[in-house]
């Protein structure tokens, strides 16, 4: 109860000596300026992913209140944590690129622990979310748009899925450019052909790998630092002025889409090539392609001449019936003539007197 209450005709400075209202004022700033001090750890802690198609059963508080005290509290605002989630998927391996990240995310003051320690927390997260739906049967799946899992990090929902395959796709970049500077990435020749584009200024194939190379350095999704960028050459190119032009934003992200499909769809033929099953079946497919080539359709050389053989050994056993037929009766007819002038010329001399 406040001590105006209880004496409401005298004054706080009679109620309280001089000597101790300064220790009292003490005491309370202290007490303010420890409560701004935590102010940021009496968030809600780091909660177990929570997915989104269905929630898994919860195994009563006691077993919420243990998860909850296993895991690290976070330093970072809610509005800190937002951008630095929002800036992961921009980078290949983040965990490596923690510098990158602040400076996108616009975060210079925090440690590079503390990023760390977010970052980390984030990836461990979506990976289970992603496992456990996949290992959910579909009955069991419920249908939550086109963002799938959902891990849930304090107060800020996190979509499983879309981060995860950003940061595939931009880990099969980072394998495929060379390990050198800016220089011999933009010397990376691309192992496929791409498709050309219709936009407003020329663009070759060596434009696309330093828009790569932009997006390896700068980060997915930051086209106006990749066009800042003096050393990739590409200031006149993206983003004009005029908004009737090419290309702009979405159309240097569809770009940079295809190039990393078209760029991971060869890393997996690659592989596919490279592993022995692989190379099996396709020797045994070139086999059976040969196979196939020399009994319906014989070529030159020695395969025509077995093919010639077979026919040669064949048609005289089929034919030769017939000619036996055609030889013996003509024999036959001469047989028969040359009797029948036997026979005349004996019955003549028989005819003939005696003398």
């Amino acid at each position: 109860m406040e001590l105006s209450k209880l004496f409401p005709n005298y004054a706080f400075n009679q109620i309280i000596p001089s000597e101790f209202r300064g220790q009292l004022k003490a005491e309370e700033m202290q007490k303010s300026l420890v409560g701004l001090e935590l102010g940021h750890r009496r968030r809600k802690k780091v909660r177990t992913f929570q997915v989104g198609m269905d929630s898994l059963p919860s195994s009563g508080s006691s077993s919420d209140d243990e998860v909850e005290s296993e895991q690290s509290t976070s330093q970072l605002s809610d509005k800190e944590i937002r951008a630095l989630v929002r800036v992961i998927k921009r980078f290949s391996l983040p965990l490596e690129r923690i510098d990158a990240i602040a400076a996108d995310a616009k975060l210079p003051d925090r440690t590079e622990g503390e990023l760390r320690e977010v970052v980390d927390a984030v990836l461990k997260g979506c990976k289970p979310a992603m496992e456990a739906v996949a290992n959910m049967s579909d009955e069991q799946q419920k249908p939550t748009g086109s963002k799938g899992p959902v891990f849930q990090y304090g107060r800020l929902s996190v979509a499983a899925k879309p981060l995860l395959q950003s940061l595939q796709y931009l880990e099969i970049l980072h394998q495929s450019l060379p390990s050198g500077g800016k220089e011999a990435r933009m010397a990376f020749e691309l192992p496929f052909l791409p498709k050309l584009v219709a936009w407003s200024c020329p663009w070759d194939a060596s434009d696309d790998v330093r828009l790569l190379t932009g997006v390896y350095e700068h980060g997915y999704d930051n086209w106006e630092a990749i066009k800042l960028d003096a050393d990739l050459g590409l200031g006149s190119k993206l983003l004009p002025v005029s908004q009737t032009e090419r290309p702009q934003a979405s159309h240097i992200r569809s770009r940079v889409d295809y190039l990393l499909r078209m760029l991971a769809k060869h890393v997996q033929q690659k592989s596919d090539a490279d592993s022995p099953c692989g190379s099996i079946s396709r020797k045994c497919k070139q086999t059976d392609n040969s196979a196939g080539t020399v009994d319906s359709k014989p070529k030159h050389g020695h395969r025509a001449h077995r093919g010639s053989d077979k026919q040669t050994i064949v048609s005289p056993v089929r034919k030769l019936p017939v000619p036996k037929a055609t030889v013996k009766q003509p024999a036959s007819k001469t047989l028969d003539s040359r009797t029948l002038k036997r026979t005349k010329v004996g019955e003549a001399q028989s005819s003939r007197p005696h003398c």
